[in-house]
């Protein structure tokens, strides 16, 4: 039987260790826990190869953590795929609050294989295109208007997280207020997120 052609790897990512993982695409296949290795870039560099030999197409995944994402950007610029996730974002069995370094190794590899990973953006990317009409709708009927060329850029941004500060009568009550702090909490959020890379796969 000829090798799947895609390895999904998932890597817990800690400061001094990281525990990998990997699954062949084919359904049913098991997923193989290779251990942990160290988190230089030489390690990496090695993980790679190893990863080369068993397959053609490589995706790496890993949560988004303290660790910061130069992982990330090294392994797409060697034109490696790598995904992202926010740990709030991972499916999780009810009740199930075992966390080892292996089991969310393993965990990261089977989700990604099994494609709950990219749901998991979808459903973000749908809470912030909600959160973006009705935020957009909200400044209207208080005839907060945005002059810009581009909606929802940079600029935008920075201008709803300055509405939050602003007096109680330029949004006309307290309810008001709250309900903008929420929504432009949410859009920030999600904006921040999918913009830098917090989560999920980032092309």
């Amino acid at each position: 039987m000829a090798q799947s052609s895609t390895r999904f790897i998932g890597m817990d990512v800690h400061k001094d260790t990281i525990a990998v993982a990997y699954v062949a695409q084919d359904h049913g296949a098991e997923v193989t826990y290779l251990g942990t290795m160290g988190t230089r870039q030489c390690d990496s560099d090695q993980l790679v190869r190893n990863m080369q030999s068993k397959a053609q197409h490589l995706i790496f995944v890993y949560e988004a953590g303290p660790c910061g994402y130069w992982r990330y950007r090294y392994l797409r610029k060697k034109d490696y795929d790598c995904w992202v996730v926010a740990p709030s974002l991972i499916p999780k069995k009810a009740g199930d609050r075992v966390k080892t370094d292996r089991r969310d190794a393993v965990q990261l590899a089977r989700l990604a294989r099994s494609g709950d990973l990219t749901r998991a953006r979808e459903d973000a990317l749908g809470d912030l295109k909600a959160a973006k009409f009705r935020l957009k709708a909200f400044l209207l009927r208080h005839d907060i208007r945005y002059t810009g060329s581009a909606n929802w850029g940079p600029a935008q941004g920075k201008r709803i997280w300055k509405l939050r500060g602003f007096s109680v009568t330029v949004v006309e009550s307290l309810t008001a207020r709250s309900l903008l702090h929420y929504w432009s909490t949410l859009y920030g959020y999600a904006c921040a997120c999918l913009v830098s890379g917090a989560f999920c796969h980032v092309d």
